[in-house]
């Protein structure tokens, strides 16, 4: 009996626990982003859909695309957004970094992770228990990081000053552009660089305003969605009853209709008699109407 106990406990617990991922996955979207692999070939938006090799997520109005990392690291890629994955290990699936060119991503991890975040401003790993909304602008440009939850290490590049951040704290790095539209640096000895521009006291986040923004936006696109599957189930329905309104099915006929259809050279009529059979087969000559895709009208008689 007691093996047979521990046998089940197992079992459940088996079952109970889900299985580690072994790529990166596309976990949620909204409405059509864009995942394009380095083979300019287009990811399918599928829940649960492995992303075996690099990528690029670019995001437009009203888009976003929620990725979750075999570390269990969770990436959302929000409106007006490019991101890439540079590299996915052909064997691990783990993923060492990504990139953020322009937009706001939303990084949550809950154990240390080796991944690192970077962009044109910063190149940094972030700590287990996070959850940080990371900001680029390409056209001030800026960096923005604002802490949701958990404690971070700010730095830029090479620049000095490092900035210790709580949940419910914000910091800018505003940058400069330079005369084609990058990042303007200066450079120092032994190759080291830091972004040209002023790094802002940090300032409140309010948090809680987040959150309810949050709601209410699921709120939002969850009425959306019904509203959405109520209409497509209107029209099911409509089409159902349209269906439903024809006596005869394949082709869909009237009482007293008629059909041609070319059986072995040879022209038939059939006619939808008052059980919803098509009957009374009869030949022909060959007509116009006589077709490999037959269409019910009014008899010829």
């Amino acid at each position: 009996m007691k093996i047979a106990f521990v046998f089940v406990c197992l079992f459940f617990q088996f079952r109970t626990f889900a299985q580690p991922l072994k790529y990166p996955q596309i976990k949620s979207w909204q409405n059509s982003p864009i995942v394009e692999f380095v083979n300019n070939k287009k990811a399918i938006l599928k829940k649960d859909q492995d992303l075996k090799n690099a990528f690029v997520v670019v995001t437009a109005n009203n888009e976003e695309l929620t990725v979750e990392f075999p570390q269990g690291e969770k990436l959302t890629i929000l409106e007006k957004s490019r991101v890439q994955v540079p590299q996915v290990g052909p064997d691990t699936g783990e993923a060492a970094e990504f990139f953020i060119f322009d937009g706001v991503v939303r990084y949550q991890s809950e154990k240390a992770s080796k991944m690192q975040v970077k962009s044109a401003f910063f190149d940094l790993n972030l700590p287990a228990e996070i959850d940080v909304l990371v900001m680029i602008d390409k056209k001030k440009p800026s960096a923005q990081f604002q802490v949701i939850r958990g404690q971070m290490t700010a730095s830029f590049l090479d620049f000095e000053k490092t900035v210790v951040m709580k949940a419910g704290e914000s910091v800018i790095y505003e940058g400069e552009n330079d005369e084609s539209g990058k990042v303007k640096y200066d450079y120092f000895l032994d190759s080291k660089r830091m972004p040209h521009g002023v790094l802002k006291e940090k300032e409140k986040f309010d948090t809680s305003s987040y959150f309810e923004k949050e709601k209410a936006l699921l709120k939002t696109r969850e009425l959306e969605a019904a509203k959405i599957k109520k209409a497509q189930l209107v029209k099911i329905q409509k089409a159902q009853k349209i269906l439903d309104s024809y006596l005869c099915k394949k082709p869909f006929g009237q009482k007293d209709q008629c059909y041609w259809q070319m059986e072995n050279d040879k022209c038939f009529r059939y006619r939808c008699n008052v059980s919803g059979q098509w009957g009374d087969q009869t030949e022909r000559p060959v007509i116009s109407k006589c077709g490999m895709k037959p269409a019910a009208s009014a008899c010829d008689y």
